[in-house]
């Protein structure tokens, strides 16, 4: 039976990808997702994202109680609506570096059954890893191959001015001799 206060017969299974990369500016979905083994309606479920700021320590992002959602976040949506067949996860609008880090989604369902209330609850952690160097590496590329096209046409340039010239050269000299 999966009313009990314990996990151990799993009546509320929860998965979330390990880590999620991005990059400044992007758009990136933590993932994650629960089944819980009985009906249930969204005035049973707690949802609480937070990211980590020391052991154990977290800032809250977004808590949803079964009837109010409170985003402190900006630009942290989650899926009210995807509750219902077991999406809890969190788009993050525009990450920026400050954004990497271990997050934290804590899903509580409550029961009821035959007048007493359990709790059953299952956490996972999930990171967000920003690359900060695509931006920075796309532009150095581009000034690397910007300099090699430039010396390479330079070298191109000299040696067919050079080509020219002597060719002129040895025509005047077949001219007057």
């Amino acid at each position: 039976m999966c009313l009990g206060i314990t996990l151990a017969e799993g009546c509320l299974h929860g998965y979330a990808k390990d880590s999620v990369e991005a990059s400044a500016g992007q758009n990136v979905l933590l993932h994650f997702g629960f089944y819980f083994k009985y009906n249930y309606t969204l005035d049973n479920i707690y949802i609480y994202w937070g990211k980590e700021i020391g052991e154990d320590l977290y800032e809250v992002l977004v808590v949803f109680d079964g009837r109010d959602l409170r985003i402190s976040r900006q630009g942290a949506l989650p899926s009210v609506v995807g509750l219902m067949s077991g999406n809890a996860s969190l788009l993050l609008n525009n990450v920026t570096n400050s954004d990497a880090g271990p997050y934290l989604c804590d899903v509580t369902v409550t029961t009821a059954e035959k007048g007493k209330k359990t709790i059953i609850n299952r956490k996972l952690k999930t990171h967000l890893d920003i690359i900060y160097a695509n931006t920075y590496k796309r532009g150095f590329y581009g000034v690397i191959f910007s300099v090699v096209f430039l010396m390479f046409g330079s070298v191109v340039l000299t040696m067919a001015v050079f080509y020219i010239r002597s060719r002129q050269a040895r025509e005047q000299m077949q001219s007057l001799g």
